[in-house]
């Protein structure tokens, strides 16, 4: 599943594998809705994400995805499946959050399965874990499309990150400096990213 999504002058190419209707129920939280199931599937075109900056909460990074901490964030839904059938609704939908701290982008999944029982999800070491389900966040600080930081976890926590090039090249053997952590229900899974600014290299621009 993949969605476009520019961002504080950043693009962002969010993409979730076998994720997954309602956001945040155990926590009482509730997400964006969900399209009408008796509607045509519309693929969502680029949008703008506007969060709050920085957030009025800190977030404690525990995959709970608590609604005081996440009040201010910018949400994301409507993920389109691209493989294997290109732009087809996917089975299990996937909702986020985009936010911002003073010195770090934030971003939350959740990630709905009726199928729980049959989550891949192993304990690997990093960069180990790209047979399991994850999700995943690209990162394009320069805008050009010729290269992104891709940030990568499981549903145990379990980090993976590359940098990839538009040629198709991805070198695995680049690790940057930030956290994750996951969390799996009954329903779903959750996973909480922080991503320091400084582990980032942006244009000399605003």
């Amino acid at each position: 599943m993949t969605r476009d999504i520019l961002s504080t002058a950043w693009l962002f190419t969010l993409l979730a594998c076998f994720l997954s209707p309602s956001l945040f129920s155990a926590d009482g939280m509730e997400g964006p809705a969900s399209a009408d199931v008796e509607s045509p599937f519309r693929p969502n075109p680029m949008l703008i994400l506007k969060p709050e900056s920085p957030a009025l909460h800190p977030v404690r990074l525990d995959g709970r995805i608590e609604e005081h901490e996440w009040s201010g964030a910018a949400t994301f839904g409507n993920f389109t499946e691209y493989q294997p059938d290109e732009n087809r609704k996917p089975l299990a939908e996937t909702d986020g959050y985009v936010g911002l701290d003073s010195s770090s982008l934030l971003i939350a999944f959740v990630c709905h399965d009726p199928e729980i029982r049959n989550l891949r999800a192993n304990f690997a070491d990093r960069d180990r874990m790209y047979e399991d389900d994850w999700v995943c966040v690209s990162i394009d600080p320069d805008r050009d499309f010729q290269k992104a930081y891709q940030f990568y976890v499981n549903p145990r926590g379990i980090q993976g990150d590359m940098l990839f090039q538009a040629s198709g090249l991805q070198d695995q053997s680049f690790d940057m400096v930030w956290q994750s952590e996951s969390r799996i229900l009954e329903d779903r899974w959750t996973a909480e990213m922080r991503i320091p600014f400084e582990s980032l290299r942006f244009p000399g621009s605003d």
